[in-house]
């Protein structure tokens, strides 16, 4: 099964711009969404308990996987709150 890709560029909407440059979202201090930070923290509880620490999530410093993976979180619940103000 392929998955579409979105583009590396911001996604645009009438009312305001998606950043979707990572390192820009950090650089800015842009909040995570609550959304990641939820979802983030329960991926990271459920991969400890049965995953046998797999990933080894870590989040609160520069380039922990746990960062990364709520900013990838964040463009995806930003773009999806986005296109459900526009519609």
């Amino acid at each position: 099964m392929e998955h579409e890709i979105k583009s590396c560029a911001p996604f645009l909407t009438e009312k305001k711009m998606v950043e979707t440059d990572i390192t820009k979202r950090w650089e800015e201090g842009i909040d995570h969404h609550p959304k990641s930070e939820e979802l983030y923290a329960e991926i990271a509880h459920l991969d400890f308990k049965y995953g046998d620490d797999r990933f080894c999530f870590k989040s609160g410093g520069d380039g922990d996987n746990g960062e990364h993976l709520m900013y990838l979180l964040d463009i995806y619940f930003e773009q999806k709150d986005e296109e459900n103000e526009n519609n």
